[in-house]
C-alpha cells in the first residue's frame, strides 16, 4: 500500500458513476462469473484501493479491468487502473514511471499477457456493441522517446526467458482465452499466409470489415505465445503477432478508434522486438505518426 490515492483508478471510477458499494458488489459478482466465487470485496476495501493506493491481489485487478471495460465501452487494462501487472518478469522491470509510463521495454511474458488481455476485451466490446473512443491518446513525444530507448536496448537476455516448454502464464483479463499449446512450422506458415490475406483485404477494401477477424486472430496468437516454443518458431510467431497488431491498429484508426489504434501500435512494436523484426517496429511507428498527422497533431508525429 502506497498511502497515496490511486489517481488513475479514481478518475475511471468517477467516469463510471458507481458508488463504492456498487463497485464492491459488481466485483464479487464478476469474480464469481470468472471462476472465483470465494472473493468477498466490501466498501472499505474499495475505499483503500482508491484513497490509499492499496493494490488488490489477483484476480481483482483483472476483474476490475473487465468491469471498467464494459462500463466505459473501451478497453481498460490493468495498467490503466494504476496497478502493476503481477507475474514473473525476468530482470527487466515492468513498472512504468512518469517519463516512461509504459515501462519499456516489456518482458516477453508481459507482452503476451497485454496482447491477449487487450484483444480479448476488444472482442468483448464488439460482441456487446459497446464501441467507444473515450480514452486519451498518448502524446507522440512520449511514444517516440520511449520507443527510441527501446530500440537501443539489447535483445532479451537468455536468462530473462522462461525455460523451453514452460508456459509464460499469460492471463488475460477479458473473457476470450486461447489455451496455450505448442504448434509447429506448418501452423505458423498458415498464420503467415493469413497475414498476407488480411493485408491484401485492407489494401483493397479498407480495414473496417475485417478488423474483428484480425483482432480475433491476434487474440489466438497471443494465447499461442503463452507457450514457449523453440526459438526459431517463437520468433516467427512474434513476427505474426507484430504484423497482425499493426493491421489491427490501422484498421482501428480507419473506424475512428484512435486510442485503441495507438495501443495496437505499441503492442506491435513490442512484438516486433521479441521477433527481432526492426522493419516491422518501424512500420508500427510510421503508422502511429501518420495517425497523429491525420488527427491534426503533426507535432506529436
Amino acid at each position: 500500500m502506497s498511502g497515496e490515492p490511486n489517481t488513475r483508478l479514481s478518475d475511471l471510477f468517477g467516469l463510471a458513476g458507481w458508488s463504492k458499494g456498487e463497485l464492491a458488489r459488481l466485483v464479487n459478482r464478476q469474480a464469481a462469473a470468472m471462476g472465483h466465487p470465494q472473493l468477498a470485496t466490501d466498501t472499505s476495501r474499495v475505499r483503500r484501493w482508491i484513497d490509499m493506493g492499496e493494490t488488490p491481489r489477483d484476480p481483482v485487478p483483472r476483474v476490475l479491468a473487465a468491469l471498467f471495460t464494459e462500463r466505459l465501452g473501451r478497453v481498460v487494462t490493468i495498467e490503466d487502473l494504476g496497478f502493476e501487472r503481477s507475474g514473473r518478469t525476468g530482470k527487466r522491470q515492468d513498472a512504468g514511471s512518469a517519463e516512461n509510463p509504459d515501462g519499456l521495454p516489456w518482458a516477453p511474458e508481459r507482452t503476451a499477457a497485454v496482447l491477449t488481455e487487450f484483444t480479448g476485451m476488444d472482442l468483448m466490446l464488439n460482441r456487446r456493441g459497446l464501441v467507444g473512443a473515450g480514452a486519451a491518446l498518448a502524446t507522440g513525444s512520449a511514444l517516440s522517446s520511449a520507443m527510441h530507448d527501446w530500440l537501443h536496448h539489447d535483445p532479451v537476455l537468455s536468462s530473462d526467458a522462461p525455460r523451453l516448454n514452460a508456459p509464460l502464464h499469460a492471463d488475460p483479463a477479458g473473457f476470450d482465452r486461447y489455451e496455450a499449446a505448442p504448434i509447429g512450422s506448418q501452423e505458423i506458415e498458415a498464420l503467415e499466409r493469413s497475414v498476407e490475406v488480411f493485408r491484401a483485404w485492407d489494401a483493397s477494401h479498407g480495414g473496417g470489415l475485417q478488423r474483428k477477424a484480425v483482432v480475433g486472430q491476434l487474440n489466438e496468437v497471443g494465447g499461442m505465445l503463452a507457450y514457449r516454443h523453440p526459438d526459431h518458431l517463437q520468433r516467427r510467431l512474434w513476427g505474426v503477432a507484430a504484423n497482425l497488431a499493426v493491421l489491427a491498429g490501422w484498421m482501428s484508426h480507419d473506424v475512428g478508434l484512435e486510442p485503441t489504434a495507438q495501443k495496437y501500435f505499441v503492442i506491435a512494436t513490442h512484438a516486433a522486438r521479441e521477433g527481432g523484426d526492426r522493419p516491422r517496429a518501424g512500420e508500427a511507428l510510421s503508422r502511429a505518426a501518420r495517425q497523429m498527422i491525420h488527427l491534426g497533431r503533426p507535432d506529436d508525429a
